[in-house]
């Protein structure tokens, strides 16, 4: 299932109406904009979704107008540096990789330098 990103919908001056922009000239200008939608939503938030799935509209949470962001494909390479050896190894973990027919040498952490398919390790 594809990730979908979606922010709150904000209304630009283009897309209101004649009465709201004479109202918003009539109105003493707001030097702070107003916060839209809930904790959830307000800085945008990811859905999992089948790609047979409606489009969100709302905020699932507090049903504030939402819309579907276009964001960069990912191919999972983002992984890669999470599972480095050193990224392991500074979270604890111990790596071993396949060295030959049987054998698996540590690449980082605590534990024996190879380990055997056997059973047998070697410090």
């Amino acid at each position: 299932m594809p990730i979908y990103e979606y922010q709150v919908t904000r209304t630009t001056p283009s897309e209101e109406t004649e009465d709201t922009n004479q109202t918003a000239q009539n109105s003493a200008p707001n030097s702070t904009e107003e916060e839209i939608g809930c904790d959830y939503c307000r800085d945008g938030f990811e859905v999992f979704q089948n790609f047979a799935d409606d489009v969100l509209t709302v905020c699932p949470k507090c049903g504030v107008a939402v819309h579907r962001v276009f964001s960069e494909f990912s191919t999972g390479n983002h992984y890669e540096k999470k599972l480095s050896p050193k990224t392991l190894g500074e979270h604890g973990f111990t790596q071993y990789k396949k060295a030959g027919d049987g054998y698996y040498e540590k690449t980082c952490g605590d534990g024996p330098r190879l380990i055997h398919k056997d059973g047998s390790a070697k410090k």
